[in-house]
């Protein structure tokens, strides 16, 4: 009777289940079931002793180990709750459950890979297919914390296929347009976000939320796609979302970049100015404004934003946009100091790296600047090359003499396909140093496709190349006249 009565939510559950205990103190699934009463009020300390006493009268019930080991995790306790997870498991290898919920518990820890392993041994499990939906979005979510996001991708897909019910689930629909989001797809993206609003026109607080993130969703993918029509309709998912909630300030944000790509920084940075006056302590709105302020050249406002930020939080980020707006005054020293400020904060800030390189350079300390670029290296990755680091580390590298490395970076920084024109003059003239004319020659005629004005260095370099060309035909002709025999 006690657990008809805790199944159907009714009151006086404790008197039954006590009862029972009186007449049966050895009855260890009472216990369970007084624990499972107190874990659904959050009462999560008492469910825990009473899932011992369960155990310390019957000490191989994997169920009670189970039910510990969940609601240490509910408690916080994650270490002990994976413990005894893991226990419950070792008795019964062929229950998915323990996999499951020990797998919540990693990802609860941050130990994601640990997660997906857990997940998908339930999913491998022949008795796992109840928990499949669940596991599909778990993993799912573990996924996208990995930044694994074509996986994720993938098991949001297969999720939706489980039934009309997840075909026609909004929030579903919401994720899964933003794995394609992540993975670069907004054509899919777009699509997505758009059958999530179709879908959420109720009216409760969760859909609520949910349908102004997806009008920010979709208008963050048309903003990607960086076209002047999608910037158009990316504008105006961003005022629905204000519409709907004038107090979301990512809509403002977003809508103020969305005007600042298009050319209207004067709009850009009155719809920022709109948001600050009610929100006057977010660093987001803050850094943008000193962005555009920046752009404009109104270099004391930029700075006053980025300070009254870092008054409020202090990050590498603010850090290095102070020191990029000090360089832009021409003050030097302090900028040195906001860049060093931004890698104390985090010494794997790249930006801030590159930047108090580039300052070296500039002064000729070559060796400072080296070891900040190398450290700036290696921390960028191989998908996602910046030319610029590259090209401004084989400058410095030229300069020291050092021009067969100075030559590889020029080459890496030339491989990204839409690089910067002077990389590939550089590359150019690199090669020619090297004495490679015919690459040389081959990379500059690339350089002057890229190019529409008339470029004078260009231009001589060109000339150097024909001239060492004749040079060694005529050369190469001369010892062919002395090797001929008379």
């Amino acid at each position: 009777r006690a657990k008809c009565k805790l199944k159907l939510g009714l009151s006086r559950v404790l008197p039954d289940i006590n009862r029972s205990l009186d007449f049966a103190p050895t009855l260890w699934q009472a216990y369970l079931t007084r624990a499972a009463y107190h874990a659904s009020r959050g009462r999560f300390p008492k469910a825990i002793l009473d899932c011992n006493r369960a155990l310390n009268i019957e000490a191989n019930s994997t169920r009670a180990m189970i039910m510990r080991g969940s609601l240490k995790l509910l408690n916080k306790s994650l270490d002990l709750g994976i413990q005894d997870l893991t226990e419950a498991a070792e008795r019964n290898p062929t229950n998915p459950l323990p996999y499951f919920n020990r797998g919540v518990g990693f990802h609860m820890k941050g130990e994601y890979f640990r997660a997906v392993e857990d997940y998908s041994i339930v999913l491998l499990s022949l008795k796992g297919e109840e928990y499949r939906e669940h596991v599909l979005l778990n993993r799912a979510l573990a996924y996208m914390s990995m930044n694994a996001n074509t996986s994720a991708l993938c098991d949001m897909l297969d999720l939706l296929n489980l039934s009309n019910e997840h075909a026609t689930s909004s929030p579903l629909l919401h994720t899964t347009a933003l794995c394609f989001y992540r993975n670069l797809d907004y054509s899919n993206a777009i699509s997505y976000y758009s059958r999530a609003l179709v879908l959420d026109k109720h009216k409760s607080h969760l859909r609520y939320i949910q349908f102004v993130q997806a009008y920010l969703g979709r208008g963050n993918a048309l903003l990607d796609m960086n076209t002047e029509i999608s910037r158009q309709l990316s504008k105006r998912d961003f005022l629905r979302a204000i519409h709907i909630d004038p107090t979301f300030t990512p809509a403002y944000h977003n809508l103020a970049i969305s005007l600042q790509l298009s050319g209207k920084l004067r709009q850009a940075h009155t719809v920022l100015s709109h948001a600050i006056s009610w929100a006057p302590r977010n660093t987001m709105l803050l850094e943008a404004r000193a962005v555009i302020s920046l752009q404009v050249q109104q270099l004391d406002d930029a700075f006053q934003d980025l300070s009254h930020a870092l008054a409020i939080t202090q990050s590498a980020k603010l850090y290095n946009s102070r020191g990029v707006v000090l360089l832009y005054a021409k003050q030097g020293r302090p900028a040195v100091m906001d860049f060093r400020a931004a890698i104390d904060l985090d010494p794997k800030h790249i930006l801030a790296l590159y930047n108090l390189a580039n300052v070296f350079l500039a002064k000729r300390q070559l060796r400072q600047a080296l070891t900040l670029y190398d450290r700036a290296c290696e921390l960028c990755s191989r998908e996602n090359i910046d030319d610029d680091l590259f090209n401004n580390r084989a400058i410095c590298k030229a300069l020291l003499g050092n021009k067969e490395d100075a030559l590889e970076d020029f080459k890496t920084a030339a491989s990204v396909p839409a690089c910067n024109e002077d990389v590939l003059f550089n590359l150019a003239l690199a090669y020619y140093e090297n004495g490679d004319l015919a690459d040389a020659q081959s990379t500059l005629e690339k350089y002057f496709s890229r190019i529409a004005a008339v470029d004078t260095m260009a231009e001589q370099l060109r000339a150097l190349l024909c001239a060492s060309e004749h040079a060694l035909t005529t050369h190469a002709a001369t010892l062919n006249a002395k090797t001929t025999p008379l």
